[in-house]
């Protein structure tokens, strides 16, 4: 096989549940639909990563960290992650468990275990939020 990319599908069986695995088809829908013509594949290596053209992610759907959603939003010195962490971690009645250094280096994003979300209605004002607000490549 060598460095040939690995399908969405492979990505998506990695998610444990079958809900979660459900779920992260159905976000995927979602993103593809929701803000097409004016995405492309992020090209990420351990999940299916969404960004503007010509822009940085505002998404991905990784294999990585507990198998979640990551929205990455605005810049890094704007925290903006951490702050939509919490509105997340209410609406979903559960904390995402981030390690101290993850503040540090990631303020920029948030954290969904999708196997928490039983509708995707739930999410996709996060999801919306993160394309809108996620800047040029030159600002970061």
């Amino acid at each position: 096989m060598g460095d040939r990319q690995k399908s969405k599908e492979y990505f998506f069986l990695h998610f444990e549940k079958e809900a979660a695995q459900k779920l992260a088809r159905e976000v995927d829908r979602y993103i593809c639909s929701e803000f097409a013509p004016y995405i492309e594949d992020a090209g990420t290596k351990d999940g299916i990563g969404y960004r503007k053209k010509g822009r940085t992610k505002f998404a991905t759907l990784t294999t990585a960290r507990h198998r979640c959603l990551i929205l990455h939003i605005g810049r890094k010195d704007e925290k903006l992650g951490l702050q939509l962490q919490e509105k997340i971690d209410s609406l979903l009645g559960k904390k995402y468990d981030r390690k101290p250094y993850e503040e540090v280096k990631y303020p920029h994003e948030a954290y969904i275990r999708l196997e928490w979300v039983s509708d995707l209605q739930y999410i996709k004002e996060f999801i919306s939020q993160s394309y809108n607000r996620k800047k040029s490549t030159n600002q970061l």
